[in-house]
């Protein structure tokens, strides 16, 4: 239907779902930046960072992929390192201030214990989140229009972080194949 239809407005009646796996926070900010964005990035508050990979980017932007690329690799994944012992280090702490912030009222009825628990554990991690590097990998999701695909991706296509662009150009394959008008 899209395609001799004469006015672009028609892309706005189908839809799509993009999902990106394994790519930079950085990255997934880029695909949300947008005033129509819906969809849904990983939360940090259920991802294990102990194991999770980071990316290393180099002073453009672009991703080291693996070691021995360049000289900044080691020094950007020993301060990504830093960052994330930081991140678990400090977890208990930030708990307990917390905690004595918001203490459990054992008289209302209406929160319980175990509710109060995961509350402030959740704060917790909103707090520390701050310390997980850009370069945190994670997974999103994105659900939009044909016509705000096609607006996208033209962005993205040209953004200044490699990652972001390599990611456009493999979505805007998939979908020139999904629906070549």
């Amino acid at each position: 239907f899209y395609s001799g239809y004469g006015d672009k407005s028609i892309g706005d009646l189908g839809h799509v779902i993009v999902c990106l796996e394994g790519v930079s926070m950085l990255t997934a900010k880029a695909w949300q930046d947008s005033q129509q964005y819906a969809g849904q990035e990983s939360s940090t508050r259920y991802v294990n960072f102990k194991n999770q990979p980071f990316l290393s980017f180099d002073k453009l932007g672009n991703p080291f992929l693996s070691e021995g690329e360049s000289s900044s690799f080691d020094f950007n994944q020993q301060v990504q390192e830093s960052w994330r012992s930081f991140y678990f280090k400090y977890q208990e702490e930030v708990l307990k201030h917390v905690q004595e912030q918001n203490p459990y009222d054992e008289e209302n009825k209406e929160v319980s214990k175990s509710d109060w628990e995961r509350a402030t554990k959740a704060r917790m991690f909103d707090i520390m989140r701050a310390w997980l590097p850009a370069g945190a990998t994670t997974s999103v999701a994105w659900y939009t229009s044909i016509s705000h695909a096609n607006e996208m991706l033209g962005l993205l296509r040209n953004h200044n972080l490699l990652e972001v662009v390599d990611s456009a150009q493999v979505t805007e394959k998939l979908l020139i194949n999904a629906y070549p008008a």
